[in-house]
């Protein structure tokens, strides 16, 4: 007989949990202001133990954070037509800024930085804010745990783009 696998698939998060999320994300919204907002990967409860957040960035206050300009032909296009590029994915933190601006190991180093603040923000949450899973496998069967959160991506949020006057090049 053909044994099936049976995919995981975990709960919608409540308004609770997403209130949760939000607040930690709020949390390191201050120390990094050119973080906007989060959304959950489109396939998050196929994840146990994991929730996958896309962070909402805005890439002129991460420029003004590092002191420093988007590329130019970043800044131009963005400027031209914000609605094209608005809410477009993007893997790193420097996929808009200069090499001389944000290396991969500053990157690297800032997303971790995030990410260790995200979970440590989330780990203090009051229970009711956070999402449990209770594991699946045989050895660990009925054992309760809090889900981690992780930084798997960003997005643009071009929704506030600053006059040219306002902003140095």
């Amino acid at each position: 007989m053909e044994e099936t696998h049976i995919p995981y698939e975990k709960d919608d998060i409540t308004p609770k949990e997403e209130k949760g999320l939000t607040m930690v994300v709020k949390g390191i919204s201050k120390r990094y202001p050119f973080i906007t907002g989060y959304e959950l990967i489109e396939d998050y409860k196929k994840w146990q133990g994991c929730l996958f957040l896309i962070l909402t960035v805005d890439p002129f206050k991460m420029g003004e954070y590092l002191n420093c300009s988007l590329e130019t032909w970043w800044d131009k296009s963005f400027r031209d037509n914000p609605q094209e590029y608005d809410g477009q994915s993007f893997y790193s933190l420097r996929s808009y800024l200069p090499d001389s601006c944000m290396d991969f190991d500053t990157a690297s180093k800032i997303k971790n930085k995030m990410e260790e603040s995200l979970k440590s923000m989330y780990e203090h949450l009051p229970e009711q804010y956070t999402k449990y899973y209770e594991h699946t496998s045989e050895a660990l069967k009925g054992k309760i745990y809090k889900e981690i959160p992780y930084i798997t991506g960003y997005q643009l949020d071009l929704s506030d783009i600053p006059s040219v006057d306002n902003f140095s090049t």
